[in-house]
């Protein structure tokens, strides 16, 4: 467990992070708004939950996409997007910024040689025609199983940790390349974009999509509200979002053994101190 201290010096960086992204999407117009546990953040504690170590952000598709363009030319030389076409090992169908020079190093991800510098998470909001429909259910499992497969073609499930059915299956289709599986899984998240879609679905989260798919009035027009000491871009209904993830009593604190944190193994907030310290 990260002490106090230091989370909250992981806090600021986080926060220097979304100040960057909200720099660049302010200048593009852009739009983007806060989601998850940082929108809950926002409106219960107007900032972090104490306990919590990251920090979520969400876009409509095409500017999510706008944002991924721009940043080639317009990121701060102190940040990169975390991508497939960035890193071969990654498994994600969202991208993360991250801060160069940190290391924010997760225990299920230890040793799998991906990059792990500390990030803000950026999910697109894809279109949904309806709240859930047996054609979503299928899509939303093939999603996953991707996101599986990349996991076991970087090594991340060993032989123990599924069947072996699954294990042969996962064999077979990892001679595939992670760029072919990562065009193929986007197809699927945009399986419903530009055809007239009343609902927004976030099929990255680890939340049930099936939450996670609310009408896109519930996001738009996004408005802002206050996250420590700042103003940021936020759904429009932030009492749905909250309400649709959380429950009705989302304003109340979970008990301890709730309160959850990804509790990195190796925390540097610069890696260059000890280089100059070394040279010396």
């Amino acid at each position: 467990m990260v002490d106090k201290q230091r989370l909250r010096q992981l806090q600021r960086i986080e926060v220097d992070i979304l100040d960057e992204i909200d720099r660049i999407c302010r200048i593009n117009n852009i739009r983007y708004c806060l989601v998850g546990g940082t929108l809950l953040g926002a409106v219960r504690h107007q900032g972090f939950i104490p306990w919590d170590d990251d920090l979520d952000v969400a876009m409509p598709r095409s500017d999510y996409e706008k944002f991924i363009n721009v940043c080639k030319s317009q990121i701060s030389a102190d940040y990169y997007i975390h991508s497939v076409d960035s890193d071969p090992t990654y498994w994600l169908p969202f991208i993360k910024v991250r801060k160069k020079y940190t290391i924010f190093e997760e225990k299920n991800t230890a040793g799998l040689g991906c990059q792990t510098g500390i990030y803000v998470d950026i999910f697109p909001l894809d279109d949904a025609k309806d709240a859930d429909s047996i054609p979503k259910r299928v899509i939303t499992k093939l999603i996953k199983e991707i996101s599986t497969l990349y996991l076991y073609k970087i090594g991340f499930y060993k032989k123990h940790d599924c069947r072996v059915m699954r294990r042969v299956l996962y064999s077979i289709l990892s001679v595939i390349p992670t760029r072919t599986l990562q065009k193929q899984q986007t197809r699927l998240m945009k399986h419903y974009n530009c055809k007239s879609a009343d609902y927004y679905v976030n099929y990255g989260s680890n939340y049930d999509p099936i939450k996670q798919t609310m009408p896109k009035k519930v996001y738009e027009p996004f408005t802002e509200v206050l996250f420590e000491g700042k103003s940021y871009y936020a759904p429009n209904d932030t009492d749905y979002f909250l309400r649709r993830l959380y429950g009705n009593n989302y304003m109340e604190l979970p008990p301890e053994e709730k309160r959850i944190t990804h509790d990195p193994v190796n925390l540097v907030f610069d890696t260059r101190e000890n280089v100059e310290k070394d040279n010396r």
